[in-house]
């Protein structure tokens, strides 16, 4: 697994590939990144020598790496002035947050980017500046070794950067200090592995039975075989597992070699967002609410209007219901909702400016699940989603 920190890293040097690797040495440094892209065969260059020529001449921009067989899987590197600002993937932000993280990520449902996502999570006040910025570094070195594993690859750069927030910025070498081990193990993977994303599936089964079966089996096959019947990419059979993604290449390798499995492309999730509905009619209060729900993985169902409640809710069949009580008439509407047979289970909230046990009383006494004050705290109403969402 992949460090949390940025240690030290001293004089340590950008990846060299010698000739024996298939791709010529860094060793003249051109005027332009664009220089050795455009003095390439066709399209391709070396990552390596572009990364390492972008910094060297301070240059600022996007850089886009994709391997010529791995269609649709683009890594993106930001260089500012010299400086590694983030690295990320065109698709897998689910598996790949997933996985760096260690936990349940929503941000398969979101229809924001990575950077978005968690820069929402930190206004919203879910993470720290610290753990953000700690996230984001995780998710740059992860990148970076993916971009710096290909010999030779399709290449291209624009401007302008494109982040919004600038939260990070770190000297190439700095960042892949505590990635050494990584670049290493990918770059002895990369004929067979092309990235994490690629899934592995089963080809040969009576092989794969004789060697899940074997008396002195290795227990990560046991471990391997309900991932590989479910089409898991790399990324999220090492979650599973709970082990890094280079500690299983030398199994994947191995089962490769013998034909037992093959690689296949990567396979984006279905998006199922859980919907809520809010019930509100100050455009502050819904987008407020949109911010926070949103960026945690939920479809938010804004309703200002009483004329489309009935049908808006029957059409989309919320997980749960947040109500204004104060200016929308919502303990009349939370009776209303709890004396039909479709929405008597539903889990409601009441949003309400006052504060009190009477009006708390009085909002579960027409239905409610439980109360809010307004305006909403978000990491309160994060909460609360949560826990009412699962129960």
């Amino acid at each position: 697994m992949l460090s949390t920190g940025l240690r030290g890293a001293g004089n340590v040097r950008l990846p060299r590939f010698s000739c024996s690797d298939g791709a010529a040495q860094v060793q003249a440094v051109p005027e332009s990144p664009l220089a050795v892209f455009q003095s390439s065969t066709g399209k391709f260059a070396s990552p390596a020598q572009v990364l390492y020529t972008m910094m060297s001449g301070r240059q600022t921009g996007k850089l886009t790496v994709r391997h010529p067989q791995e269609a649709g899987v683009n890594w993106q590197v930001f260089v500012g002035n010299g400086q590694v600002h983030f690295a990320t993937c065109s698709v897998g932000q689910f598996e790949r947050l997933s996985y760096l993280r260690r936990c349940s990520q929503q941000a398969a449902a979101s229809h924001q980017s990575d950077y978005q996502f968690l820069c929402s999570q930190w206004r919203s006040g879910l993470l720290t500046l610290r753990q953000l910025r700690a996230i984001l570094t995780l998710m740059t070195q992860d990148a970076v070794v993916q971009v710096l594993k290909m010999p030779e690859a399709m290449v291209s750069i624009e401007n302008p950067l494109g982040l919004d927030p600038l939260l990070i910025s770190v000297p190439l070498p700095q960042l892949l200090a505590p990635a050494r081990a990584e670049l290493l193990s990918w770059r002895q993977a990369s004929e067979e592995i092309l990235s994490p994303l690629q899934r592995p599936l089963i080809m040969d089964r009576v092989q794969w039975y004789r060697l899940l079966h074997a008396p002195r089996r290795s227990p990560i096959l046991e471990q391997l075989a309900p991932c590989l019947e479910r089409g898991f990419c790399l990324y999220q059979i090492a979650q599973q597992i709970n082990v890094s993604v280079v500690d299983i290449l030398p199994f994947i390798q191995n089962l490769l070699r013998r034909g037992v499995i093959e690689m296949r492309p990567y396979l984006p999730p279905p998006v199922l967002r859980p919907t809520i509905a809010c019930i509100d009619a100050s455009l502050e209060a819904q987008s407020a609410v949109k911010t926070v729900l949103e960026a945690i993985g939920y479809h938010v169902l804004s309703l200002r209007e009483s004329r489309y409640i009935w049908s808006s809710l029957a059409q989309y069949q919320p997980k749960l219901l947040l109500v204004d009580v104060d200016h929308f008439e919502g303990y009349s509407l939370m009776k209303a909702l709890r004396r039909t047979e479709q929405f008597q289970n539903l889990p409601m909230v009441a949003l309400t400016e006052r504060q009190g046990l009477v009006h708390r009383f009085r909002s579960r006494q027409a239905g409610a699940t439980d109360c809010l004050i307004k305006p909403v705290d978000p990491s309160a109403l994060c909460r609360l989603t949560e826990y009412i969402s699962k129960e």
